[in-house]
């Protein structure tokens, strides 16, 4: 497995995640409840990562969510915080 797709899961796993102000725009318009993206990482598909992106490297994820909608989810690494940022 990737090290930054590991390292979101990790940290998604332990509580230290964080939603930036554009997911949590993104997640109202769709009507996505924060839970069910944080819920799905778990055994989300990674698409790719992207550890040169800024300002922090990315890793994509293709997952469903409860509802059986299939999602794109985007999640930054924060390595100073060590913790994970959709």
């Amino acid at each position: 497995m990737a090290a930054i797709a590991e390292n979101i899961r990790q940290a998604v796993r332990e509580d230290r995640f964080g939603f930036s102000a554009h997911a949590d725009q993104m997640l109202r318009e769709r009507r996505i409840t924060g839970w069910q993206v944080v819920a799905g990482v778990e055994t989300a598909k990674l698409i790719r990562e992207r550890p040169d992106a800024t300002p922090n490297p990315v890793a994509e994820f293709e997952q469903l969510l409860a509802d059986g909608m299939p999602v794109k989810a985007v999640w930054g690494w924060i390595k100073a915080e060590q913790a994970a940022n959709l």
